[in-house]
């Protein structure tokens, strides 16, 4: 074997790991060369073989792309579009919809788009564009015999369709292609037809858990460009609940009210945490890489707080691992939202204002905005797994129109109003955030 090949690029490799913009150029080229070397040499000496592939694996998670920090966005959207009752929201959806609009926005507008999100720069959005969620593989018992699956399975995509007469700068058709999948593709507005072309696209991605995101006189007549992301999860859990174990339990709906809700339960070595205000407990499914925080207040009617600490404490919070013994309510949320007026309290204003909306990177001139940004979505927990879909469309309108050590049992019982989380543990992506109320 040429060594070189491999041990060539390797200060290059040092220098990426200290500067993040250079991983997906530097990186993953270099884990490239190291797999085609293992596969192109069959005799290669066993210590170079082990070496590599003790290498290869090591370096995966400075391959990922990390996604933008959304989990302070997350709670902040949450409080301003479903401050009380039953709530599920897909940031992730809903920032990757946004930023193919932002691809062709300009001045104050782009601006404050960044701002609403919580991200510093354009190099926040081009990384969450550059995101990708790998389920990986793991080996499972099938048939007599061991077979390696998926470990979940994660379905994303984007699209846009554009009113038959409206021009658009080619430099934006390109990226939306090039950086999100999302060829253009030409309807007629004024006919009920692109509405149901949409949705039964929609519907087709995430297999039919999302049957309608637009209803019946949506988008509007005059829409010139619908830009629209989905997203569909199923996801067993690592270790599953024990089905004998579920026994209904009281539910507390306030600090009055209670009712018999189907409870799981389940006693396994996990993540967890204690803040000043709710206790933490985190869910891996299959295979590890992508987990469900379960956030409980300490008071019943503590979700407020719970929420706010949460929002500024979940990026960072340091988890211990031992010994939990989980109660969690067995729920299913369907969901709608209209997240224009959530997204102007968040900052994000002048993009939905005909005036001011600034979109020349998309048609050369100042002639669209934001009409409306729509946004559905579908979570279902089980003792087996966790089911989830979400589709977000943003509408545009012409402006003229570690291992455990023994210690005490840690118990989280979501026995009141609480809070869910997915995120994907490599690249940070937080897939859906929501609220359980009742869970009825």
């Amino acid at each position: 074997m040429r060594y070189g090949a491999c041990y060539g690029p390797m200060r290059r490799v040092r220098a990426a790991t200290r500067e993040p913009g250079a991983r997906a150029t530097v990186v993953a080229p270099f884990l490239k060369r190291c797999r085609r070397a293992l596969a192109s040499e069959p005799m290669m000496e066993f210590p170079m073989k082990r070496f590599l592939s003790i290498l290869i694996t090591g370096m995966l998670p400075l391959a990922a792309q990390p996604s933008p920090d959304l989990s302070s966005f997350a709670f902040r959207l949450l409080e301003q579009a479903a401050p009380n009752g039953n709530a599920c929201l897909s940031p992730w959806s809903l920032a990757t919809a946004l930023a193919m609009a932002e691809a062709g926005a300009g001045g104050e507008t782009k601006a404050e788009m960044a701002t609403a999100l919580g991200f510093a720069d354009a190099d926040a959005w081009r990384a969450l564009a550059k995101t990708r969620i790998e389920p990986g593989e793991v080996v499972v018992h099938e048939g007599g015999k061991n077979v390696k699956v998926p470990a979940f399975e994660l379905l994303a995509a984007n699209a846009a369709w554009a009113s038959a007469g409206q021009a658009f700068a080619p430099a934006y058709l390109e990226r939306l292609e090039r950086d999100f999948g999302a060829p253009l593709q030409r309807v007629d507005f004024t006919a009920d037809r692109a509405r149901q072309e949409i949705n039964a696209w929609v519907a087709e991605q995430t297999k039919k858990r999302i049957p309608e995101l637009f209803a019946p006189g949506s988008p509007a007549r005059d829409s010139k460009l619908a830009l629209v992301n989905a997203v569909y999860l199923n996801a067993s859990w690592a270790t599953a609940f024990p089905r004998s174990a579920t026994r209904d339990a009281d539910f507390h709906l306030d600090a009055r009210d209670s009712a018999k809700v189907a409870t799981m339960q389940l006693e396994d070595d996990l993540d967890h945490c204690a803040l000043r205000h709710c206790r933490l407990v985190s869910l891996p499914y299959r295979g590890h890489s992508l987990a469900m925080v379960v956030a409980v207040p300490d008071e019943i009617d503590g979700a407020a707080a719970a929420a706010a600490e949460l929002q500024s404490r979940l990026a960072k919070v340091q988890w211990s691992h031992g010994p939990v013994r989980l109660h969690l309510p067995r729920f299913e949320l369907t969901e709608g939202y209209s997240l224009g007026s959530a997204l102007g309290k968040l900052g994000m204003e002048k993009a939905f204002d005909k005036a001011s909306a600034d979109f020349s990177g998309m048609t050369g001139g100042r002639d669209l905005y934001v009409s409306a940004v729509v946004q559905k979505t579908f979570f279902k927990v089980d003792e087996k797994a966790t089911e989830a879909a979400a589709a977000t469309g943003v509408v545009l309108g012409p402006t003229s129109a570690a291992i455990p050590q023994p210690r005490p049992l840690f118990v989280v019982r979501a026995d009141r109003p609480f809070f869910f989380v997915v995120h994907d543990r490599k690249s940070g992506a937080i897939l859906f955030v929501g609220r359980v109320s009742d869970p009825r």
